[in-house]
């Protein structure tokens, strides 16, 4: 009978602690969170934000040819629900330019030096990315978020050109439709009215090669760095 209890109250506590251990682990996710709902209604949010960003080519295309960083504009509509002080979705609408840009020596006819040219791969894109926006002080007036999600781009238009040379521009036929990928940065959220100020730093990767060059082809990973500023409302 003894021998019957233990095993039964073993058998209680190897059933019981794992369905604690969740219980715990649910509790802790809502209280991080925000819950309950009922304290605190969820709200949306809308608004614009403009920047600039240095972009570059990441893979072994850039191993092979070169990469340096080449500068570009994004910027564009963004709206968040906020579903608690401490958690929002932020889905957005960005103008974006990326692409790379790699230095060479120019000559003439004789091997004489005449000075430095620059390749430039410019790609533009409509990026959508959908983003989580997690606040570590939401009772604070400057307000620091953590950023995280994933991004679609949507190709517009990719060139390549030549700066310090006649070579005209070229369409880059190669460059994919879609460029799907990664966002991680930080952010700030400023003020408490109807109106706040943005701030934000991301790093943004592809998950593959933005240019098709076919089985065994060379990778062109975009890699982005993008500053931006803007207002909520």
């Amino acid at each position: 009978m003894i021998g019957e209890k233990a095993r039964g109250h073993v058998l209680h506590l190897s059933i019981s602690r794992p369905f604690g251990s969740w219980a715990l682990l649910g509790l802790g996710i809502a209280l991080a969170l925000g819950h309950p709902r009922a304290a605190w209604p969820a709200s949306w949010e809308r608004g614009i934000k403009i920047g600039a960003d240095a972009a570059t080519f990441r893979g072994d295309f850039a191993d092979l040819v070169g990469s340096e960083h080449r500068t570009g504009f994004v910027g564009g509509i963004f709206v968040t629900r906020r579903i608690s002080p401490r958690f929002g979705l932020q889905t957005e609408a960005l103008y974006a330019m990326k692409g790379s840009k790699d230095s060479f020596e120019i000559t003439d006819a004789s091997g004489t030096l005449i000075g430095p040219g620059h390749i430039h791969w410019v790609l533009k894109y409509i990026e959508v990315p959908v983003l989580a926006r997690i606040s570590l002080a939401p009772s604070a007036r400057v307000r620091p978020e953590v950023i995280l999600g994933p991004s679609l781009g949507f190709k517009l238009d990719g060139k390549l050109s030549v700066e310090g040379s006649s070579f005209p521009s070229t369409e880059l036929t190669q460059l994919k439709t879609f460029d799907l990928g990664v966002v991680a940065g930080m952010g700030f959220s400023v003020g408490r009215g109807p109106y706040k100020g943005l701030l934000d730093l991301r790093y943004t990767t592809g998950l593959s090669s933005a240019l098709d060059t076919g089985p065994g082809g060379l990778d062109a990973v975009n890699s982005v760095f993008s500053f931006m500023a803007g207002v909520s409302f």
